[in-house]
C-alpha cells in the first residue's frame, strides 16, 4: 500500500497514444504531435483530430482554431492536471502538473522545441524538454536535447514496473540524441544515446541513485506493423551491452476495442516485469479498462477516460488495495 501511495503521486497520464488512435489505424505519433515520440505538443491536425473523432461533445475545428490556425511555424500545447487520492490512510488533491510548451518550425526541416512548468506538488518551476528536431526527409529524423528516451509502449505512468525496468522514471528526461527510421505500413525504428547521471534502481519503489556516474545509456525500439491495427515490437538498453530486453503490442483485435502489453526482463534479475492493459469504448470519447502490473506482485486496477470535449477530460481508477484515484487534465 505505501508503495503504492507513494508513486501514485507522481502520475501524469496519457503521454502515449490516445487508444482511439489505435483503433483509427493511425500509427505514428509524428503524424498528430511535433516529434515522433509523442507526448510533445501537438500539430494541427492532432489537434482537430480531439474535435473529429476523440470527444463525446465537440464542434468541428473548435481546437484546431485556438489561438492560431493550423500555422505553418507555431505549435503549442498549455496543460493542467489536478489529482484526488483516497485510501484508508490518506485523503488528499493538489495540482500535478501545469506547463506550457512551444515549438517554432523553420520550414518543413528543422524545429525547435522548449517546455517549462511546474511538475510535482512542490509546485518548483522546471523546464524538463527541450530539444532540436532535424527532418531532412519524412521518413528519417534526428533530435537532438533534453527530452525521455522512447521505450515499449511509451506510458509515463511512472508507478508502472515497465518504466522502472527500463530506467526511465520521474523526472528522468536527460541529455539524448536520437535517429528516427520509418518504412512506410512496415514499421518503425528508434535509437537512442543518453547521458545518465541519475540510475533508477530495479525494485518496485521507484527510488533513486543520485550518486551513479554518468554513463552513455543505448536504446534501441524497433516495432512492425501488423496489418492496419496492431504493432509489435521489442527494445533494448544497457551501456556496453543490452541488459534489459522487452517486448510491447498494441493492438485493436475488433470494433472499438485495444489490448497494450508490455513485458521487460533485465538480465539477471529472477523476475520481469508486465504490464497489460484491455479496454473499449462504449460510446465516443469514453474509455472503459482494466489493467494488470506485475514485478513482485500484481497490482490490477480499473478505471475509466473521458474526454468530455476537447481539451477537457476526467479519469478515474480504482486499485485492488481499495486506493481511489481520479484527476481532472486540461489542455489546449
Amino acid at each position: 500500500m505505501k508503495i503504492l501511495m507513494t508513486t501514485l503521486l507522481f502520475i501524469s497520464i496519457k503521454a502515449f497514444a490516445y487508444p482511439q488512435t489505435i483503433i483509427k489505424d493511425y500509427q505514428l505519433c509524428l503524424t498528430c504531435h511535433v516529434s515522433p515520440g509523442g507526448g510533445t505538443a501537438l500539430n494541427g491536425y492532432g489537434r482537430s483530430m480531439a474535435s473529429d473523432f476523440m470527444a463525446t461533445w465537440a464542434i468541428k475545428n473548435e481546437v484546431r482554431e485556438f489561438v492560431t490556425y493550423d500555422s505553418p511555424y507555431v505549435d503549442y500545447k498549455a496543460t493542467y492536471r489536478h489529482l484526488y487520492l483516497y485510501s484508508e490512510e490518506v485523503e488528499t488533491n493538489f495540482p500535478m502538473l501545469a506547463d506550457f510548451e512551444l515549438a517554432l518550425h523553420l520550414g518543413d526541416i528543422l524545429t525547435f522545441d522548449m517546455s517549462a512548468g511546474v511538475y510535482s506538488r512542490d509546485l518548483q518551476p522546471e523546464t524538463r524538454q527541450n530539444f532540436i528536431l532535424v527532418k531532412p526527409f519524412r521518413f528519417m529524423t534526428f533530435r537532438f536535447g533534453h527530452f525521455m528516451p522512447v521505450m515499449g509502449l511509451g506510458t509515463n505512468d511512472h508507478s508502472l514496473s515497465i518504466k522502472q525496468t527500463n530506467g526511465l522514471g520521474r523526472g528522468s528526461e536527460s541529455y539524448s540524441g536520437e535517429i528516427w527510421l520509418y518504412w512506410k505500413r512496415v514499421g518503425q525504428l528508434f535509437l537512442t544515446v543518453s547521458a545518465n547521471d541519475v540510475s533508477i534502481k530495479s525494485n518496485p519503489t521507484n527510488t533513486y541513485d543520485v550518486n551513479s556516474e554518468t554513463v552513455a545509456i543505448k536504446r534501441m525500439r524497433s516495432s512492425a506493423f501488423i496489418g492496419t491495427f496492431a504493432e509489435v515490437g521489442i527494445n533494448a538498453s544497457g551501456v556496453s551491452k543490452p541488459t534489459t530486453w522487452g517486448a510491447f503490442l498494441k493492438w485493436s483485435p475488433f470494433w472499438t476495442t485495444y489490448i497494450l502489453a508490455e513485458v521487460d526482463h533485465q538480465i539477471g534479475s529472477i523476475q520481469s516485469a508486465s504490464w497489460i492493459r484491455v479496454g473499449g469504448f462504449p460510446f465516443k470519447g469514453m474509455d472503459v479498462y482494466m489493467s494488470i502490473d506485475s514485478y513482485t506482485e500484481k497490482k490490477k486496477s480499473i478505471g475509466l477516460d473521458w474526454m468530455i470535449r476537447p481539451g477537457f477530460e476526467i479519469s478515474a481508477s480504482y486499485y485492488d488495495d481499495e486506493t481511489f484515484m481520479s484527476q481532472l487534465h486540461i489542455w489546449r
